[in-house]
């Protein structure tokens, strides 16, 4: 016997248009999902990250994230999109309006906070988990090369930190000035089967 799922596409952070923002698909009743069956479906939808809820009280939500790779233990856009999701299931079942839902992730519990918003779209925040670091970054020729640059657009003399909040890493590289940002060329070749890929390090470039 086949069992159907409701399914939520959203965009999130979007400013209107129908192309904006963040993708984001959320299956807000996955208790009876599989880890498998999961990653399947987030495959098939194949946006960046697909949430799954597989528990819920008025207070608090249990809340699984999966890129179309892997599960994650944290991510700010589907966290963000989850918390509308679940607020205005709620409110259209005829329940009075919650000003807080905490989510169970993988790497801790949040607290998501609702705001007021426009028709059927919710403000929502919630409270982020502390970043840590991890590491400094010492190959900076490494770097300049994946990024397809030389060496000297990097700002001088500035440590490559590797931040993270959850199972995501990511390496911060300060370009000497913000015009250099179109004379990136990224080598897809070297950041996808190097130290990066093997280390499963992020370049944010700035």
């Amino acid at each position: 016997m086949t069992k159907s799922y409701d399914y939520h596409i959203l965009n999130v952070f979007a400013t209107g248009k129908l192309q904006s923002g963040n993708q984001l698909a959320v299956i807000p009743e996955a208790e009876n999902i599989t880890h498998d069956q999961m990653l399947s479906i987030t495959k098939q939808f194949n946006f960046s990250e697909s949430t799954f809820v597989t528990s819920q009280t008025e207070t608090e939500a249990d809340l699984k994230i999966f890129t179309p790779e892997k599960e994650i233990e944290y991510a700010g856009h589907p966290t963000v999109g989850t918390l509308n999701i679940l607020e205005m299931i709620w409110r259209k079942k005829g329940n009075s309006p919650r000003k807080t839902i905490y989510l169970n992730l993988m790497k801790g519990r949040v607290k998501g906070t609702i705001h007021e918003g426009v028709g059927d779209t919710l403000d929502c925040s919630f409270e982020q988990l502390s970043p840590f670091h991890l590491t400094i970054f010492e190959d900076r020729e490494l770097i300049a090369t994946s990024l397809g640059i030389n060496s000297d657009l990097i700002f001088p003399d500035v440590p490559f930190y590797v931040n993270s909040v959850g199972t995501m890493k990511f390496l911060f590289v300060r370009l000497n000035q913000a015009s250099n940002l179109n004379k990136l060329n990224p080598n897809l070749n070297l950041l996808s089967t190097g130290i990066f890929a093997e280390e499963d390090i992020n370049i944010y470039v700035f």
